[in-house]
């Protein structure tokens, strides 16, 4: 390959890289919501992907008592409105690249969710085994991009 052509190619590379950030992010920032919200409702992990603190006796005989079923581990379940709920809050370019930011629209899912974080951590981060998978999936994009431009 020239020197022409691979400044040709780098510039197409440029090009693509500029045209698909955008929806690489967004759809690494939607993935990211799906990852969080299954560990937390299917296994009862927390980022650490360690067990989350079990309910307390008072609400779990509430649980009980009021919606007919008690999970052997904390899961969340009854703030699931506020997990489905969470979306795309802002996006946009940043001086570090482009950024999108997943969250809660509602005052009532804030709520919940500070609520929840302060008795189980954050419980919006991603664990390392799901920031690994999410990168994994953002290098396999952009080496395909790579390849488009002709490098």
């Amino acid at each position: 390959m020239s020197t022409e052509e691979v400044a040709k190619a780098l510039n197409e590379l440029a090009k693509l890289i500029a045209e698909s950030t955008p929806d690489i992010v967004q759809t690494a920032a939607l993935t990211a919501k799906a990852l969080i919200v299954d560990r937390l409702q299917e296994e009862g992990l927390d980022a650490n992907e360690v067990q989350l603190a079990p309910y307390n006796p008072e609400y779990k005989k509430f649980k009980q008592k009021n919606y007919g079923y008690i999970e052997n581990f904390t899961n969340l379940t009854l703030t699931g409105n506020m997990l489905k709920r969470l979306e795309i809050i802002s996006e946009g370019a940043t001086s570090k690249g482009y950024e999108v930011v997943i969250g809660e629209k509602l005052q009532e899912d804030k709520d919940k969710v500070n609520y929840n974080s302060q008795h189980y951590g954050d419980i919006l981060r991603t664990s390392k085994a799901e920031e690994e998978r999410l990168q994994k999936g953002i290098d396999e994009y952009y080496k395909k991009l790579i390849t488009q431009a002709g490098l």
